[in-house]
């Protein structure tokens, strides 16, 4: 059973998204995707080393397959998309010198995108997932987001022993990785499922409104949830959760996150390991991941 958070690098991103939930807009620049071609992914990234490269190239556009859920995907006010795998899309594909088409889809059809050639990679805020792995393949991790379950205040459940019982309600989205957790964590829960819809918390309206009891999220939001929520709490390893942001050691089965991409293409996979590389070591990703979580948790209040 998953529990606790393993990947140090990873982690420390995931909890700077949690902590600026008390900073104002606009204390954050916005890193450029349009900076030089770092030395590793000029080796790493050519079309002879690829065929997907090479049809990128040759088409003159990477098609990006992206999931609704700020702030690493969402829709904007005008209707173009913003977040963390949007600028993390123009990014890559400055750097292989293409265009690119982004098209977001429910997460349940995210991995037959991909396998069916809809789409050349997921930058989704993706869970690592073993069902996922039979159709795609991930690259290296870039986050860990850990999890935490919600309810309301003043439901009667406490911990995760009470949320595993036939009379706790389970609601989420299809497709979401959270759904394999609570089938490990709360097997006796009975499951519910609905479409994803662009929002932070789906099940919310369904527990406010008593046709559901709980639901799941990374835990790192939880700052956001504690204000546009008030009569929700979370439960982690150790039961509720008052104070947010929540602890590492509190949360649940921490998901690693990753670039979605073809099994049959090692080349690829090898490149978009040197992108994820950069984007750590550079401390690029963690820019953005401030910049966005610092606009949403803003725009949230």
């Amino acid at each position: 059973m998953k529990s606790l958070f393993t990947k140090s690098a990873a982690f420390g991103l995931l909890f700077l998204v949690g902590s600026l939930c008390t900073v104002q807009a606009g204390d954050f620049d916005r890193p450029s995707t349009k900076g030089s071609i770092p030395s590793a992914l000029k080796q790493a990234c050519t079309a002879e080393k690829s065929p997907m490269i090479k049809t990128i190239k040759d088409r003159g556009t990477l098609n990006w397959a992206l999931g609704l859920s700020p702030p690493f995907g969402f829709r904007q006010s005008d209707g173009s998309y913003g977040g963390i795998e949007v600028d993390n899309a123009h990014e890559l594909a400055h750097f292989l010198g293409v265009k690119v088409s982004i098209k977001d889809y429910d997460y349940n059809l995210l991995p037959t995108a991909l396998v069916t050639g809809q789409a050349d990679i997921i930058g989704a805020q993706l869970f690592n997932t073993a069902t996922r792995r039979k159709v795609i393949d991930f690259s290296d991790t870039y986050f860990v987001a850990g999890q935490l379950f919600f309810v309301l205040e003043s439901s009667k459940f406490h911990t995760l022993e009470d949320l595993n019982s036939p009379d706790n309600r389970f609601i989420h989205e299809l497709g979401a990785g959270q759904v394999d957790m609570a089938k490990e964590l709360i097997p006796n829960a009975p499951i519910r499922l609905v479409p994803k819809r662009g929002q932070f918390l789906v099940g919310y309206e369904f527990i406010k409104s008593g046709e559901s009891d709980s639901t799941a999220y990374e835990g790192h939001y939880y700052p956001v949830f504690k204000e546009q929520y008030p009569e929700l709490i979370a439960i982690g390893v150790n039961g509720r959760i008052s104070d947010a942001p929540a602890k590492n050691e509190e949360m649940v089965y921490p998901f690693d996150i990753g670039f979605g991409v073809p099994k049959t293409d090692p080349g690829w996979k090898a490149c978009i390991n040197a992108f994820v590389e950069d984007l750590l070591t550079t401390g690029r990703l963690a820019d953005r991941i401030t910049y966005w979580a610092d606009s949403m948790g803003s725009s949230a209040k």
